[in-house]
């Protein structure tokens, strides 16, 4: 089964927000922004960025799970300035933030941020209401890619030290799994796990003409889960009994 995300166009893309324009009904204040916004499937702007080194690799984070991800996130509210973020300004900041760019290169992070201005190329935007770990997909995503120039700090070396210093509990996961991958060992590993190909990697691969198949079957078996771990009182699925729906 393949998925041929939407193209966003301005029209569109005014139907979405940022997960901070989003007030939470009472019965759900204890969900944070981001499960909120899944959870109801509202349409949202979110941004990837594909960080590619000299060697034409990828910078990539490799969960427990096999999971592979690239930077990325939802698009915030600028409280001071009344405004949501473009989808450019998301980009760098979360590329500063997952990086920890402003510790590499020693200065704020609005420095950082200003420093990467102008440098992430925009590749696509498109509508991504595939289901993934969140179960309701409703993303208007804006996809980057940023050229990491050689003289620069290599991220990925700062973060697994940073890890085995063990400062950072915070990104100590992540930095331990950060790395560069080719296309070809992100297919390899993406296919050791075919499960665990989240919704930014799905995108990836469409990007380069290969659709991965999507297991609408693990889908339907994870979904009382993910509701009842959110309290929302259903049962928690039998995976032997659960019914497979036909594709």
């Amino acid at each position: 089964m393949a998925h041929a995300p939407l193209v966003v166009t301005d029209e569109s893309d005014s139907c979405a927000r940022s997960s901070e324009e989003i007030e939470r009904t009472p019965e759900d204040k204890d969900l944070d922004q981001f499960q909120y916004v899944h959870w109801i499937g509202l349409p949202h702007r979110s941004t990837q960025i594909e960080i590619t080194n000299d060697e034409k690799k990828f910078f990539v984070w490799e969960r427990r799970d096999g999971r592979l991800e690239i930077p990325g996130g939802h698009v915030d509210w600028l409280r001071a300035q009344d405004r949501a973020e473009e989808y450019e300004e998301a980009a760098r900041r979360e590329v500063v933030e997952e990086l920890l760019l402003h510790e590499i290169w020693e200065c704020t992070e609005l420095d950082a941020i200003k420093r990467l201005e102008g440098m992430p190329i925009l590749v696509e935007k498109v509508i991504n209401q595939v289901p993934s770990s969140h179960v309701n997909n409703n993303e208007w995503v804006t996809v980057y890619r940023l050229e990491w120039p050689s003289q620069w700090p290599d991220p990925v070396a700062y973060l697994r030290d940073l890890a085995k210093k063990g400062k950072r509990r915070k990104v100590e996961a992540k930095a331990e799994s950060a790395r560069w991958l080719s296309e070809d060992e992100i297919k390899e590993k993406s296919l050791e796990h075919p499960m665990a190909i989240n919704a930014a990697m799905r995108l990836f691969w469409r990007r380069r003409g290969l659709m991965i198949r999507l297991f609408l079957r693990e889908y339907f078996l994870q979904y009382p889960g993910y509701c009842f771990s959110l309290g929302k009182g259903f049962a928690q699925p039998d995976r032997n009994t659960a019914t497979t729906p036909s594709t």
